[in-house]
């Protein structure tokens, strides 16, 4: 995957790191995928959409903290379309 070539040059490159935890989401490599999600908000604690794929991380994992995140999420972007539809 060019994604893991770009991240050895460049660890925290935001769109292969996005695009490597999307994939592993995908792969149902939740801890791992959390791992990378949490370093890149780390950087960017306000990031929408990390902030999402944690959302669907905390969804798929029956986390207890979901519903907590969803409004985190709202707070910063009241519009926001996906936490709008899981809520419904």
């Amino acid at each position: 995957m060019v994604s893991y070539e770009l991240l050895k040059i460049d660890y925290y490159n935001y769109y292969a790191n996005l695009y490597v935890s999307k994939a592993l989401i995908a792969q149902k490599k939740y801890k791992i995928a959390t791992k990378i999600i949490q370093k890149m908000l780390s950087l960017y604690p306000t990031d929408i959409s990390y902030l999402e794929q944690l959302a669907i991380v905390y969804k798929r994992t029956d986390s207890k903290y979901l519903q907590e995140l969803y409004e985190d999420i709202l707070i910063l972007d009241p519009n926001n379309v996906y936490v709008r539809s899981e809520m419904k």
